[in-house]
């Protein structure tokens, strides 16, 4: 068993990711626990998923499915984990996300820790007052920052998956 491994699967550990962890009251996943729940027998499950992961047999739970309301109109799906395995995710996310700072680029802005999309816009509108022109390919069909008005410099070519940015 890796020392990552080991980590992992240390009470102490899931402890920590649980203080960590995102904890809406109301959030639950497809076996329908809630957050309060959970954390009502916090150290009996946090003893059980450790012995689970410690012998092998921990197993992930469906992701209970979810449509949600765009503010632009239409629906976005969602995949919503159960609360245990968010914090089994929140547990490894600990153990290995310092070892893929180092990957971190000045052009990346999703996943990173404080950095979002305005600081994406910001470095964009930089570029572009420097008089550079960037031509963006990805799918972008269901984008829905353009609802917040801080986007009026797309102009979208009308073929699907591209966009040419332009203050």
């Amino acid at each position: 068993m890796s020392n990552y491994y080991r980590r992992l699967c240390q009470p102490e550990h899931l402890h920590s990711a649980w203080k960590k962890l995102s904890k809406k009251k109301h959030s639950k996943g497809f076996d329908q626990q809630t957050i309060a729940k959970f954390e009502s027998e916090l150290h009996r499950n946090i003893r059980e998923i450790s012995d689970q992961l410690r012998s092998g047999v921990f197993q992930f739970t469906p992701l209970l499915g979810a449509l949600r309301d765009k503010p632009s109109g239409g629906k976005r799906p969602l995949k919503i984990p159960a609360v245990r395995d968010r914090l089994v995710l929140k547990a490894v996310h600990l153990l290995v996300a310092h070892r893929f700072e180092r990957y971190d680029l000045p052009c990346s802005f999703g996943y990173i820790r404080k950095i979002g999309c305005a600081d994406a816009v910001k470095r964009v509108r930089d570029l572009a007052a420097e008089g550079k022109v960037w031509v963006l390919e990805g799918d972008i069909s269901k984008f829905s920052i353009l609802s917040t008005g801080r986007c009026s410099w797309i102009d979208f070519s009308g073929r699907s998956g591209f966009g040419v940015f332009r203050t």
